[in-house]
């Protein structure tokens, strides 16, 4: 027989675990967007043993195991793969619920959005710029980092999207192609003169400054080396963008770039600029937004990145479109 005082403590329980919903849905997908309970843990200020008990409580409500352990996190088995979508809705609808309650200046909250250094040179003049888009009243929080580890920061929510070249990202989080950007060669005339189109053999020849490894863009061409059986061997090798251009400005070396890094420079005559016999020597450019993010504000986003994109493409030949109608 059941007595008052257990009764009152499953009383209790059930009311502690239907006022926890959200939050239990918040959780969830902390956790399957980290692909790991310590990280979410992290980036949700709450401890590891606690949230592994809200994640344990929703999966005794709903009778299913959500989560599967394993040595490099966790992974969602097919009943929690099933759950995702759905929480994802579920939570942007009770955002949206609370931002039509809020105060209209809070509505006007300002979008986090990540970019590596070099992007923002050229992205950010124009985006934060209200002739520059569809949608006045967008407001930005700018962060420049890495692009590994602005997508760290993404995961850890603290930031909302990410522009960025990296292509090895391994995320649940809706990734939109932007444009794919043909890398060239720029440098000093005279050690250019010999061809108007290079390829590894050429540009063995040529003392080149390049980013340092792990660098995405450093990556490409290593492996463009790798593949004709040769090793980069660069003269310098600096992350900063000003200071592989100081050194590729005096006159001591070439490097291989976006060319509108080096637009100005190229207009003005003070540097020449060759194409490169590959395809290989490529990167190409997403947006990637997090799940939380409103689904209006995200497609607003995606149309002003895109409307500034057309502006900035045109005589841009060594960019490609990537980028569609937004279907978000």
């Amino acid at each position: 027989m059941q007595t008052d005082a257990t009764h009152g403590a499953s009383s209790q329980r059930t009311t502690s675990i239907t006022n926890m919903n959200i939050r239990q849905l918040q959780y969830f997908l902390g956790v399957a967007e980290n692909r790991s309970v310590s990280r979410a843990a992290e980036s949700m200020n709450i401890s590891q043993s606690a949230l592994s008990a809200r994640i344990r409580e929703l999966e005794e409500e709903l009778g299913h195991r959500l989560f599967w352990r394993n040595p490099r996190g966790v992974k969602l088995t097919r009943e929690g793969e099933t759950l995702f979508p759905y929480v994802v809705d579920a939570l942007q609808s009770f955002q949206k619920v609370r931002d039509v309650l809020a105060p209209a200046k809070a509505r006007q909250a300002p979008i986090s959005l990540g970019v590596t250094p070099t992007l923002g040179l050229m992205l950010m003049p124009l985006l934060v710029s209200n002739g520059g888009g569809s949608d006045e009243t967008m407001r930005f929080i700018i962060r420049q980092n890495s692009g590994s580890r602005l997508l760290e920061m993404l995961a850890m929510r603290d930031i909302q999207a990410v522009i960025t070249y990296n292509e090895d990202f391994d995320t649940t989080f809706p990734s939109f192609p932007l444009i794919m950007d043909n890398l060239v060669l720029v440098g000093p005339e005279e050690l250019l003169r010999w061809s108007e189109i290079v390829d590894r053999t050429n540009l063995v020849r040529i003392p080149l400054v390049v980013e340092p490894k792990g660098h995405p863009m450093r990556e490409k061409i290593d492996a463009y080396f790798s593949a004709g059986g040769l090793e980069l061997d660069p003269v310098a090798e600096f992350e900063p963008f000003e200071a592989r251009r100081a050194l590729v400005l005096s006159g001591k070396a070439c490097t291989i770039t976006p060319r509108w890094l080096f637009d100005q420079d190229i207009d003005l005559n003070r540097i020449s600029c060759r194409e490169l016999a590959t395809d290989a020597l490529s990167l190409n450019m997403s947006l990637i937004m997090c799940n939380s993010l409103d689904k209006d504000v995200a497609s607003l986003l995606l149309l002003r990145i895109i409307h500034l994109l057309d502006t900035i493409a045109v005589g841009q030949s060594t960019w490609t479109k990537r980028y569609l109608p937004p279907e978000l």
